[in-house]
């Protein structure tokens, strides 16, 4: 199972297997079968919001690569690991 940040709205079609945080399983209790280990399967075509964390088993199919930014999670979808910032930004030319 891969890890995503989107960057735009993800719309996902039923039967697609995901792994949700908590809070997000709750918001959409009735339209997702748990499958355990903080896994579902989406029971109906669902859009996830631009910014949301989340698993997604299987490959994604190319036209939603463009919506996703992988990651590398801690434990819970809900706390990404942000990558590092370069040590030597490019500062502006003062004139």
């Amino acid at each position: 199972m891969m890890n995503y940040r989107t960057t735009q709205a993800l719309p996902l079609a039923a039967g697609t297997v995901v792994q949700l945080s908590e809070a997000q399983a709750r918001d959409r209790k009735d339209r997702v079968e748990p499958l355990g280990d903080g896994r579902f399967r989406l029971k109906d075509l669902q859009t996830f919001k631009k910014g949301e964390v989340l698993g997604i088993d299987g490959e994604l199919p190319k036209v939603h690569q463009l919506c996703v930014e992988a990651i590398a999670l801690v434990a819970d979808p809900a706390e990404p690991v942000m990558a590092a910032r370069p040590m030597f930004a490019k500062r502006e030319k003062r004139g």
